[in-house]
């Protein structure tokens, strides 16, 4: 006979084993937990070696499985020990011990008796307890998407100090303060090559051209597709790797990037070059055999002048530069390029731009920031824009040489010697276009950094979402929850059926051999006892165990 307490113990372990895997499961499945780097706000962390973790996850998973089947399987014993004492008796199909057989047997013959069919299904359900662990508690690599609200900044609020996050507190940061010339100046000169090498030989100079510079690629820490990256500065660098803590969203230390979309602001620059050349004065004068100075002057108080060296190898093509105008009206910039044997090229530029908003993709890690659509159109660009892009642009030509506008010009034989100047202003035109939007680019990569924000700015229409993948405890789906709240419910009411009634008189008749002693009258039979059939059941011998 099979004590009544056998039925209490496993149901007991059972209920004590799915209880506790219950309430881990929420715990786990409502905090993120990250496998590596270090916690941050709404990201735990645990380090682990996840072969093994997963290998445990799979044997505590089979041991609870076991045990609930275990205790569905002295319940059902126990209804059936007392089902055999009563009148109606009891269907001989539940002679049969609980297995997962059994239980489809039942289902397919259409024993549907409430406890017995509830019995029945849980004994099939408990085979998916393990993989009902795994998927709660094992390492699973997530994709997740992360929005931050304010990702993106009119140019009005670069004036203002923000602040950068990190592990060690908050950095001040002045946009205007940490423009990156170095970067600019090197995207100046693959701005004047690509341009004097397409205007020289629109056709010829292509991917399969010795002298090709690809147009797309890394300007400061973001990819462009092109040259015109339309003054848009979402710092991509501090969304493929962990920069610092966000104060405006949620961001794990340990992640991979997946891609990144929304709507960022940008500016448009507009830089017109126009021929000047009959407006200016033109003094031209050597100091000795081998300096010549160029003197530029004309009514708006222009003054300026060149020095160049005409002995070879310095005798290269030449430029000058000078921004001109007040704090009240629109910066010009004059350019001149003097020829000692020849005419000088003398061109004004001036500025123009507004602001908008688009619409942006970055499909991985190494694809570029791409515009899909601009959605909304803002202010024009100001004075202080304006002259901080023209500064900015007079400091570079300024340079000894011509600084990286003519190194590139004299790499790609622009204009050799100076005699030509027809297409001259355009190209201008078209390279400080795209040297403006950059600046402007590198401008808001110091701010629109992950990690960075201002207090003095609202949330608005600007916001990313980037999609990352975490490899984490769980899932995060509250599915195979329910998996082990019906395993749990199972075992409870065959705790509880066991404590409510007394135990049954009868013999465990699950027990095929104690079954088989009742139907022989021997009571000499058990698990010993050597049997055949010829015609009937035969001992043959008994042993006692």
């Amino acid at each position: 006979m099979v004590p009544k307490y056998y039925a209490l113990a496993s149901n007991l372990l059972a209920s004590l084993s799915l209880g506790a895997l219950l309430g881990l499961g929420v715990y786990v499945t409502k905090n993120t937990l990250v496998i590596g780097g270090s916690p941050t706000p709404g990201f735990r962390v645990i380090h682990i070696d996840q072969n093994s973790w997963n290998v445990g996850c799979t044997i505590v998973g089979t041991a609870v499985g076991i045990l609930a089947i275990l205790g569905y399987s002295q319940h059902d014993n126990f209804l059936t020990r007392q089902g055999i004492m009563s009148d109606q008796g009891v269907v001989a199909l539940y002679l049969r011990p609980l297995t997962v057989s059994r239980s489809v047997a039942q289902v397919i013959r259409g024993q549907l008796i409430t406890t017995r069919i509830l019995l029945a299904l849980l004994t099939i359900v408990s085979t998916l307890s393990s993989a009902a662990t795994v998927a709660i508690f094992g390492v699973h690599n997530i994709d997740i998407k992360l929005t931050n609200p304010v990702p993106s900044f009119p140019l009005a609020s670069y004036n203002d100090t923000f602040f950068e996050t990190s592990t060690d507190g908050y950095y001040p940061t002045v946009p205007l303060d940490e423009i990156n010339l170095p970067e600019l100046e090197a995207f100046l000169y693959r701005a004047a090559y690509i341009g004097a090498a397409t205007t020289n030989d629109p056709g010829g100079f292509n991917q399969f051209s010795t002298a090709w510079i690809s147009p797309s690629g890394a300007i400061g820490d973001t990819s462009y597709s092109s040259l015109n990256t339309g003054g848009i500065g979402l710092n991509m660098t501090s969304y493929f790797d962990f920069s610092g803590y966000p104060s405006r969203f949620h961001m794990p230390s340990a992640y991979t990037f997946n891609d990144l979309s929304g709507v960022v602001y940008g500016t448009h620059v507009n830089v017109v070059c126009v021929n000047s050349t009959a407006n200016y004065d033109l003094d031209y004068s050597r100091l000795d055999d081998d300096i010549a100075v160029f003197k530029i002057s004309n009514h708006r108080n222009v003054n300026f002048q060149i020095v160049q060296d005409t002995k070879s190898p310095n005798d290269q093509l030449l430029i000058g530069a000078a921004v001109s105008g007040t704090s009240t009206t629109d910066p010009i910039l004059t350019i001149a390029v003097p020829v000692e044997l020849g005419e000088t090229f003398i061109c004004d530029c001036t500025y123009s731009g507004r602001e908008y908003m688009a619409s942006i993709i970055v499909s991985s890690r190494l694809s570029p920031l791409e515009v899909v659509a601009e959605v909304n159109q803002g202010p024009f660009i100001g004075l202080d824009v304006k002259w901080l892009l023209a500064r900015t642009a007079t400091n570079f030509l300024r340079k000894p040489g011509g600084g990286s506008l003519i190194s590139a010009w004299t790499s790609t034989s622009w204009n050799n010697g100076g005699d030509n100047n027809t297409d001259t202003a355009a190209l201008l035109s078209t390279i400080l276009s795209q040297t403006g939007e950059a600046q402007l680019s590198l401008l808001r990569q110091t701010a629109e950094r992950s990690n960075t924000d201002t207090q003095s700015y609202k949330p608005h229409s600007s916001s990313v979402t980037m999609s990352v993948r975490i490899t984490m405890i769980g899932s995060g789906q509250y599915g195979w929850l329910s998996l082990y709240a019906l395993l749990l419910v199972g075992a409870l009411l065959g705790l509880i059926r066991t404590l409510s009634r007394f135990e049954p008189a009868s013999p465990d008749v699950q027990d095929p051999v104690k079954v088989l002693g009742l139907m022989l009258n021997n009571d000499t039979i058990n698990d010993k006892t050597r049997l055949k059939i010829d015609e009937k059941i035969e001992v043959l011998c008994s042993s006692h165990l």
